[in-house]
């Protein structure tokens, strides 16, 4: 169980929720630049970006993508994507830089549920969505890549 504060008509507003899927941001000046950014003192459970459904958490000196949240802690609350129990226009949305696949067994440094990589000419692509469950809005990053995937002569 975790609190957050969330930006809202120009004010913070806190929430008590249940957070799951958890992963540090690895770029720490993508963090700086979000904290520089806002109009009021950041300060660690303070909700500072968007990507994907994800939420990105304030936390010492990085962040903390939160992929999933529950309400209420009962076992009828359901989890669902971030953004969906804490929706908030006032958050900047985060695009991902689209990049090379990385080598094979690496992940991404940031919050990303689709990515590749690459070995000895062969592409691999990896998704990662929580559960098992797949959005029709990740089904279609999904097939974005296999089609950029497929035009890549590199890739056999």
């Amino acid at each position: 169980l975790g609190v957050l504060r969330l930006p809202a008509q120009g004010q913070l507003q806190e929430h008590n929720v249940v957070l799951f899927g958890a992963c540090v941001e690895g770029d720490r000046d993508v963090v700086r630049r979000l904290r520089k950014d806002r109009a009021w003192r950041v300060r660690p459970g303070d909700v500072i970006g968007r990507r994907n459904g994800a939420m990105l958490v304030s936390c010492g000196e990085g962040g903390v993508w939160i992929s999933h949240l529950k309400a209420s802690p009962k076992k009828t609350s359901l989890k669902l994507p971030a953004t969906s129990i804490l929706p908030s226009a006032d958050l900047p949305t985060l695009p991902i830089s689209p990049c090379a696949p990385l080598p094979l067994g690496a992940r991404p440094e940031t919050f990303q549920d689709v990515w590749t990589t690459r070995q000895d000419g062969v592409c691999y692509v990896h998704f990662d969505f929580y559960n098992g469950a797949m959005s029709t809005e990740q089904c279609r990053r999904l097939e974005q890549v296999l089609w950029s995937l497929e035009q890549d002569p590199d890739c056999s």
